[in-house]
């Protein structure tokens, strides 16, 4: 896959800065807010797929987490008895439904979808034709799960980030450690997987992975109305909580559903709607 070839085995820097462009990225917010809704797995994959095209070079509008969420249900719902589908329900998806979904109909941008922010009111609304339509200049068009694990699993993280390639991830998400998080590194937690997000950068001291930094980004909101962190931290300037940071024992846990994507349009001059 496109994806897998594009991470090359140039020697890892010590950091990187991609989310510096994250707050910026497309003139939409930097870190989505999932709202009360079960669609983390698309706003985790709206925030890789809109970095990455910033780090390319080659900007898009934000992607729309809720067309990824719906594409992801809509492709793994099997029919009634009767032949009739089932509505769609706020149940949450899987990454490999995300993929599916992107490689059946496509993506299309947050304002096309016209769902953003995440709204539970709409949340369970059946796509029209024209929205699936809309979707269809672009497609996912590299996937890959890095199937390592410990240590090597942290460096196949770093080199994809180092790449430019965001990474989802799926992580634990229910304890008070990371419900009430503000600040600091992250340890393992023992909750079950429940969650996803998507990791961005790291930092390291270039021999010991147990110095191993990653930064990833979550899809719980950055501030309230009088600028006070909701959760999260602060990091660089224009990105004001929603981001947390983690240490190798943190991400080697989730080696197991760690996804690099890559995206391109269908056909030359095609913009993302």
């Amino acid at each position: 896959m496109k994806a897998a070839h594009g991470l090359g085995a140039a020697p890892l820097p010590l950091s990187t800065n991609n989310r510096a462009k994250l707050a910026a990225a497309s003139g939409g917010p930097g870190i989505l807010n999932q709202g009360d809704t079960s669609s983390c797995e698309g706003h985790a994959h709206a925030s890789a797929i809109t970095l990455r095209y910033a780090l390319m070079g080659t900007p898009v509008p934000l992607v729309s987490p809720i067309g990824l969420y719906d594409f992801a249900r809509m492709v793994g719902r099997s029919p009634n008895a009767d032949g009739s589908l089932p509505a769609l329900t706020d149940d949450g998806t899987e990454p490999s439904l995300i993929i599916s979904g992107m490689q059946e109909w496509g993506i299309v941008s947050a304002k096309t979808w016209g769902d953003y922010p995440a709204d539970p009111s709409t949340i369970n609304v059946e796509p029209t034709v024209d929205d699936v339509a809309d979707a269809a200049e672009f497609e996912l068009s590299g996937a890959y799960f890095l199937k390592s694990a410990g240590d090597q699993f942290c460096t196949d993280l770093m080199t994809a980030l180092a790449a430019g390639f965001p990474v989802t991830s799926a992580i634990a998400a229910s304890s008070d450690t990371f419900q009430n998080y503000r600040g600091g590194v992250l340890g393992p937690l023992d909750e079950d997987v429940d969650h996803a997000s998507a990791y961005v950068d790291y930092s390291w001291d270039g021999a010991n992975l147990s110095s191993l930094v990653i930064y990833g980004v979550n899809s719980w909101g950055d501030v309230d109305a009088s600028g006070a962190i909701i959760w999260g931290e602060g990091d660089a300037p224009g990105i004001l909580g929603g981001m947390y940071r983690a240490n190798r024992d943190f991400v080697a846990q989730y080696a197991n559903d760690a996804c690099v994507l890559d995206v391109q349009a269908v056909k030359a001059g095609a913009t993302l709607r």
